[in-house]
This record gives C-alpha cells, sequence and structure tokens, in this order.
C-alpha cells in the first residue's frame, strides 16, 4: 500500500518552527520533532526582529568581498526570521502576508530588501538582497509552491528544500542539501508510520496493510511510503523521495523471517529491527 503525502494542516505548527534538522546548511541531518523549517529561527518576536548590518561587522577597513560575505549572513538570518513571522500572521489572518510591511513586528536589517514573491493560504516565497552583498541574495519557501515558483538564487541559481535558505555563496549545493533532507523526510515518514501501526495494533490486535486505516501521520509532499509486509505481530515499509531519485530507507518491527527483512532500493541494504535503515546519500 503506498501512502501519499500529508495535507496541510492549521497553520503548519507554528511549534515545528523551534525544532531543527540541522544546525546549519550542510550538517548532519538530524530525526526532527517535524521535518517541517529545518533552520528555523528560535525565541519570539516580541521586539523588532533586526539583523546586524553590514557596517556594524565590517569597518571601511575590510574589504568588499569579506562585507559581502557578512551582509549573506545577514540576509539569511532575515529570512529564517520571517518564516516565524510569517506564521504569526497566517495564524491571525488565515493566509500568509504579502508584503514584510505587514509583519509588524518583524523588520529588514537596514541595507536588505525583502520581496515576497508569493503569498495564499498555504505558502509562500521570498527573496532577499542587498547592495552591500556583491550581487548575491538568498531566497525562501514554504508551503505547496510549484518547482517552477520556487525562487532560485540570483548568481547561483540554487534552490533548497522547503524553508531552507540557500543562499549564494554559502559554499554549499544544491543536491547535497535535497539529499540531506531526504534522508530526515524519510526518516521522519517511518517513525511516524511506526507510531500509527502501534496505535493501530492496540486497538485492533493486528498491524495495517493499508496505509488509510491508520491514524494521519504527517511528511513531507515528496515522500512516500509503502508498506510492504503487515501481519498480526510484524510490519515493514520503505520510504522514497522524490527528489533523490532511486534511494530510499527502510524499517521493520515484530517477527519477521529472514526472508521478508526489508532492502533499501538502491544500496541492498537490509533493514534492521527497530532502526531505519537508509541508502547513503
Amino acid at each position: 500500500m503506498s501512502c501519499g503525502a500529508r495535507s496541510r494542516q492549521g497553520a503548519l505548527a507554528v511549534a515545528a518552527l523551534v525544532s531543527s534538522l540541522t544546525a546549519a546548511p550542510g550538517a548532519s541531518a538530524q530525526t526532527p520533532a517535524s521535518p517541517r523549517y529545518a533552520y528555523a529561527p528560535t525565541g519570539t518576536l516580541t521586539t523588532p526582529v533586526t539583523g546586524t548590518a553590514a557596517g556594524d561587522v565590517a569597518p571601511s577597513s575590510v574589504s568588499g568581498a569579506m562585507v559581502a560575505v557578512a551582509m549573506i549572513g545577514t540576509m539569511r538570518s532575515d529570512l529564517r526570521n520571517l518564516i516565524m513571522a510569517q506564521e504569526m500572521y497566517w495564524s491571525a489572518n488565515h493566509r500568509y502576508a504579502a508584503s514584510p510591511a505587514d509583519l509588524a513586528p518583524f523588520q529588514p536589517t537596514p541595507g536588505v530588501d525583502i520581496a515576497i514573491g508569493h503569498a495564499s493560504a498555504e505558502g509562500w516565497t521570498a527573496r532577499a538582497t542587498s547592495a552591500a552583498a556583491g550581487g548575491h541574495s538568498c531566497v525562501i519557501w514554504a508551503g505547496p509552491v510549484p518547482p517552477s515558483e520556487r525562487p532560485a538564487t540570483d548568481a547561483e541559481r540554487k534552490t533548497y528544500p522547503e524553508a531552507e535558505v540557500s543562499c549564494d555563496g554559502d559554499g554549499y549545493r544544491q543536491q547535497g542539501e535535497w539529499a540531506a533532507a531526504a534522508q530526515s523526510y524519510m526518516t521522519y515518514a517511518l517513525r511516524s508510520l511506526e507510531r500509527s501501526e502501534e496505535k493501530f495494533r492496540a486497538l485492533n490486535g493486528a498491524y495495517a496493510q493499508d496505509g488509510d486505516r491508520l491514524e494521519p501521520f504527517i511528511w513531507d509532499r515528496g515522500v512516500s511510503v509503502t508498506i510492504l509486509v503487515a501481519t498480526p505481530t510484524a510490519w515493514s515499509a520503505r520510504a522514497t523521495f522524490n527528489g533523490v531519485t532511486g534511494r530510499s530507507c527502510v524499517l521493520w518491527r515484530g517477527d519477521l523471517p529472514a526472508s521478508a527483512v526489508p532492502r533499501t532500493a538502491l544500496q541492498d541494504h537490509p533493514g534492521v529491527r527497530d532502526e531505519v535503515v537508509c541508502d547513503g546519500l
């Protein structure tokens, strides 16, 4: 049984914003409380949110290149703070803001221009630019935004996974960021399925082969999960992610015979009971 992607529930759970997949782009992904908002800001917006202006971090004696690097970091920080501001706005208005001016107390750092290019009740996109950034930009998107409408950075044309800030000159590759996110998304999906299967068995005395019979479990839109085996005492499943062709993760629980232990699709790694095993990304 192949299970499709989840629908949006409420305001995408503002509490999930403070959970992170990684501490910074390129770091090893961790299984989060929620797979959304990988590089979410922490804290609350009780005062105007401003970063550090390039002039504050780079005196006039510092080269223009260093000023640009500092400003890229500032733009990234502003877009991370924009995530929380947008979720707070959605909670009050049931749609996302089309202009940063609607998001008080959020304010971009002086010298940073943020343009929201797509805003609806379901998602949004934004781009940060600065005259001090040397032609570099940062972008972000969240929600069911079609690939053709997801923004790309000006210089390197990069678009990272949902709610990750991608910046020109950040030293990371688009392919690597999608691969790291994919493993976390697939792991989260399988652990969510695990919880739903255990609840189902507690009520019905057996595991479910049909995912539609399970309590809803949330995963990223790019993830698909197939329940491979389900018996009264065991189950197994495989997750795939449409942005990482051929790679998968598997999980199984219970008393499966060796012949029924699932294996990953690309590298043929055998599953380990109660552990998520993935193809190397």
